[in-house]
């Protein structure tokens, strides 16, 4: 019998190296963006101070946009290698068009899909968080400009606005959504490809400790592989979301009952949701 994979425990890990990137890169760019402001600040009239908050432009960006698909590229390859082990008889089966034998770094290794989502994903997680961290400290500069003229409390004002949103959900929320989406698309390329369909008989919805009501509910659930329902329920179905699928292979699945993969109660499907970008394209839950 192979033994079942912990990708809860792979997805945790994921996400504390993406949450490490994402808040020293984006430290960097938030002083930088303050530094900016108060230059602008001390070269206008104070009647005119409003202005320094204009044609502010993140740098940095480049950077750091490529240490986050470097990350997310090893990731996939590794939950690659790691998911053939659950499919013995197709391990060797590549998913790659045209591989050439010598490959630059691991984003190059991928199947086109995979690149595809990665991009997708880099681009969509890094433009909320720039857009976000820069609305967060040109408000605080309005507001410190409008209450005090001393330069040196609206700069303190506005670094202590850039720790606040670095030091709150968004970075935690971006790692952990990225980190599962991210492993379970690479999970999912393997078991979808039409030779290794061929030795699975069905799937299970899997979830070591669920704590939302949807992953309780479809904890444990077996769906057909060709279910047309199950996209919609694919995981992960929110942010912190630790679910996944697990495949049965052929002639293992036993007394399990095969059932449509959707919420019992319709009510439920409310809890699919995410905050940085849509479910397979693009509270604390666990």
């Amino acid at each position: 019998m192979i033994k079942r994979p912990k990708i809860n425990k792979d997805i945790k890990e994921a996400a504390k190296t993406l949450k490490e990137i994402m808040s020293e890169e984006l430290t960097k760019i938030a002083d930088d963006l303050v530094n900016q402001v108060m230059v602008q600040a001390k070269q206008l009239n104070p009647s005119e101070r409003l202005k320094a908050i204009s044609g502010l432009q993140a740098r940095g960006v480049r950077a750091y946009t490529d240490l986050i698909k470097t990350a997310l590229s090893v990731i996939a390859f590794e939950s690659l290698q790691k998911v053939r082990r659950e499919v013995p008889k197709k391990k060797k089966v590549s998913l790659e068009e045209n591989l050439d034998p010598i490959q630059l770094d691991e984003f190059d290794k991928l199947p086109p899909g995979i690149r595809k989502k990665i991009l997708t994903q880099t681009n969509l997680l890094i433009g909320k968080q720039i857009g976000d961290l820069q609305k967060v400290i040109e408000f605080a500069y309005v507001t410190a400009e409008d209450e005090t003229d001393s330069l040196e409390q609206i700069q303190a004002d506005l670094n202590d606005s850039a720790i606040g949103w670095l030091d709150g959900t968004a970075l935690e929320t971006g790692a952990s959504l990225n980190a599962s989406t991210i492993i379970n698309s690479a999970r999912n390329a393997f078991f979808f490809d039409d030779q290794v369909l061929e030795e699975v008989e069905a799937f299970e919805f899997v979830n070591g400790d669920p704590v939302t009501e949807i992953c309780q509910d479809l904890n444990g659930t077996v769906f057909a592989k060709d279910d047309p329902a199950a996209d919609r329920y694919m995981p992960p179905l929110h942010w912190n979301c630790k679910s996944y699928i697990v495949p049965i292979l052929k002639g293992n699945l036993g007394n399990k009952e095969i059932e449509k993969l959707k919420p019992s109660n319709k009510r439920l499907d409310a809890m699919v949701q995410f905050d940085e970008h849509q479910h397979c394209e693009d509270s604390t839950h666990v």
